[in-house]
């Protein structure tokens, strides 16, 4: 698309648009290799990809406690942590026979963020509940 259509034809000479139009039309593609641009004998620096890596996830536990309620430890596992209500059930329940069960596996931004959440809900509601997050 011509920049000229913008402009007025006036504008456009006075403020060296057309001086950029022709710049990128005479600039390569996207789709042009190396071997198209390159001139003959001409060397060509070749550049190494960088392999991004996986950031280290953490997995995030409730505790169990003697004065959260069942009930309380469903609905911050439905709430904060997405678990639908079967899978919020199940975990509370390991929670509840092992002492710690596992609410999920996230970044450490995120679990920092989840377990903060949790904190603070239960603090609202006057319960002692607990996470921990440890390196997966």
């Amino acid at each position: 698309m011509s920049i000229q259509k913008w402009l007025p034809e006036r504008e456009c000479e006075q403020s060296g648009y057309g001086k950029i139009e022709q710049e990128i039309k005479g600039a390569p593609h996207a789709g042009d290799t190396m071997n198209e641009r390159a001139k003959p004998g001409e060397r060509l620096d070749v550049k190494e990809r960088q392999e991004t890596r996986k950031p280290p996830l953490y997995r995030v536990f409730l505790l169990n406690d003697d004065y959260t309620t069942m009930d309380f430890v469903v609905s911050i596992l439905e709430t904060v942590f997405h678990k639908s209500p079967v899978d919020a059930m199940r975990i509370m329940l390991h929670v509840h026979k092992k002492g710690m069960g596992l609410a999920g596996v996230y970044t450490r931004e995120i679990a920092e963020t989840k377990i903060a959440a949790v904190h603070d809900v239960a603090r609202e509601k006057e319960f002692p509940l607990r996470c921990l997050m440890e390196k997966e």
